[in-house]
């Protein structure tokens, strides 16, 4: 609202501002309220007053589109949310996916961080800390077994030799491996191959019958072979069965 002294014609004369005098507006008793010491015949004021009352007719509360507030705008001002009262929930409806993580064709390489998450030729990645690399949230586990182990290939299917195996789709990296076997020598030593190569790319023994690890990190690359071998150290294992862990890497 804005006040007004009279221009002794009854009609509005000059405008009263906020800093002149002691008046406040009381919206609900639709009245002015002027202060002791401060009434119109105190200040000299012409009377009688006048007021010129406004309505908001605008509209109401904020969104992005009438504030003019993009989420580009909300990255630009600050990068992190802290979920302290609960998760971040996407509902998605009318056919949406929920969130889109549009491709790349680069490797991320700047302020990297333990669980960046990129898409790479639909592939999604998130980025292992600890090694130091890009690796799939998807983990192939390829299973190599054998009737009995004892200075041979164990069979990745239905054959086992010196070149047969697992075929790497893409680079990738061994993240973990599991091992057990049924009877026998239940502290077998084996190794991991590639490309028929005898060099070990990783060596384990069985620990009362099993062996297991999520700390491996050793890299491959796309056509290599990976081939498991069974130490002729000792005496044989039966059944033996290992699984490697592998993530396709950036």
């Amino acid at each position: 609202m804005r006040l007004f002294k009279d221009n002794g014609s009854g009609g509005i004369g000059t405008e009263i501002t906020t800093t002149e005098g002691a008046w406040i507006p009381a919206y609900k008793l639709g009245a002015i309220v002027l202060a002791a010491g401060y009434t119109a015949s105190d200040l000299g004021w012409t009377t009688n007053l006048h007021a010129r009352v406004y309505r908001y007719i605008g509209g109401k509360g904020i969104s992005g589109a009438n504030a003019h507030v993009s989420l580009d705008n909300a990255y630009d001002e600050g990068r992190s949310i802290s979920a302290d009262a609960g998760p971040v929930v996407i509902n998605a409806s009318s056919s949406y996916a929920p969130l889109q993580i549009t491709p790349i064709a680069y490797t991320p390489s700047a302020n990297l961080a333990n669980g960046q998450l990129c898409n790479r030729a639909g592939v999604l990645y998130v980025y292992d800390e600890t090694r130091a690399k890009w690796v799939s949230v998807e983990k192939p586990t390829p299973v190599f077994s054998t009737q009995k182990g004892d200075g041979n290939y164990l069979t990745a299917g239905n054959f086992s030799d010196a070149n047969s195996g697992y075929v790497a789709l893409k680079d990738g990296v061994i993240v973990g491996v599991t091992a057990s076997g049924g009877s026998g020598n239940l502290t077998k030593s084996f190794s991991v191959r590639k490309n028929s190569d005898p060099a070990d790319i990783l060596a384990f023994s069985l620990v009362g019958g099993k062996y297991y690890s999520d700390t491996v990190n050793v890299n491959f690359s796309a056509g290599d072979v990976l081939q498991v071998y069974c130490s002729a150290d000792g005496g044989q294992v039966n059944a033996p069965l290992v699984q490697l862990i592998v993530a396709w890497r950036l």
